[in-house]
């Protein structure tokens, strides 16, 4: 599933049963708002892990959580595969992810949502780019930008 967006200097109006794409800040962010009467946990465990640079892995949560989902983007000229390891640090290559791989094509982004069937990670979330698809190949570049959803 690739999924993309799209930046609207006045956003749509729609009505019902209208379907639009998702709706992008002018620095490609995407925007969301809360329902009201909704207010989101601001406690720094529930806040997502969001990539500061490109990267090709990053350390999510150091600790026990439920990965909820995530949105990856892979800048890379080849198919790379999203990885998420029960790892409260970064893990070797030929490590064998502990949820399916899911392959990004060149120069685009995906969306994973768990939140109806969250995984459980005992010692913490390490996500990563890999060239290979059945074990860790860690991407040779920072390639990957990563916003994960956990609790």
């Amino acid at each position: 599933m690739i999924i993309h967006g799209r930046y609207n200097e006045t956003p749509p109006s729609l009505s019902n049963n209208d379907t639009t794409e998702l709706q992008l800040d002018s620095e490609g962010n995407l925007i969301v708002t809360q329902r009201d009467g909704e207010v989101p946990s601001t406690s720094p465990a529930n806040l997502p892990y969001k990539s500061t640079a490109w990267e090709a892995g990053a350390v999510a949560k150091d600790s026990a959580a439920r990965y909820l989902g995530a949105i990856v983007s892979n800048k890379n000229a080849s198919k790379l595969y999203f990885m998420v390891f029960d790892s409260a640090t970064a893990v070797s290559n030929s490590t064998v992810p502990d949820s399916a791989p899911i392959p990004i094509e060149p120069s685009s982004t995906i969306a994973v949502d768990l939140k109806q069937t969250p995984e459980f990670f005992e010692n913490g979330i390490y996500v990563a780019l890999s060239t290979t698809i059945d074990s860790l190949t860690l991407v040779g570049s920072s390639d990957g930008f990563f916003c994960i959803y956990k609790s």
